[in-house]
């Protein structure tokens, strides 16, 4: 799964960006540039965001503690960017935002509706598999996933945000069902 999963990710952001330049000569898939960029993107940042954040805490993964087989000592969660530990780069899980990255699919549905739901699927059932694997191996704690997911959320949602079309001064409150890419349902879909 720890290789898999990687060469897994790779293939569909490697299928997604060749989609995303493709646009630019198939007439077809020109009308969904703007949300191809934004997930492209989208997984980029929340992938980036995590790999960042974890090279600045302290909190050690489990096969490096005393009790697991390892030499390192219990950090308290508060201890997190505490000066005088070592670095552990072991939180949030990187592997797993590989897959949760992919929650970035949920912005391009308005909030609520059936394809908002569907669209978490993928990025869940990645992250989770991924997430479990690691934990399994000793690599990680559940909190390391449970943060990865926050930030691949909290990164991808201020991106929606940000790449969302302008809007004049009369529509700037958007309406409760609103989506950063309004992706129209088919017929007979919410």
């Amino acid at each position: 799964m720890h290789e898999g999963g990687r060469t897994l990710v790779a293939c569909l952001y490697t299928l997604l960006l060749a989609t995303y330049l493709a646009s630019f000569f198939v007439r077809r898939l020109a009308s969904r540039r703007r949300q191809l960029l934004y997930t492209l993107l989208a997984a980029l940042l929340a992938i980036g965001a995590v790999s960042i954040f974890k090279r600045f805490t302290t909190l050690p993964c489990p096969h490096s503690l005393e009790g697991f087989g390892g030499s390192g000592r219990w950090v308290e969660f508060w201890q997190l960017f505490e000066p005088g530990l070592p670095r552990a780069e072991c939180f949030p899980a990187g592997h797993a935002s590989a897959g949760y990255a992919w929650l970035c699919l949920a912005f391009l549905y308005p909030w609520r509706s059936r394809g908002f739901w569907l669209a978490l699927l993928p990025g869940s059932l990645l992250g989770l598999g991924f997430g479990i694997a690691q934990q399994l191996r000793g690599a990680h704690f559940l909190s390391h996933d449970l943060m990865t997911i926050a930030l691949c959320w909290l990164a991808t949602g201020v991106l929606a945000v940000a790449m969302r079309p302008a809007r004049n001064a009369v529509d700037a409150i958007p309406a409760e069902n609103d989506a950063a890419f309004a992706v129209q349902p088919g017929p007979g879909g919410r």
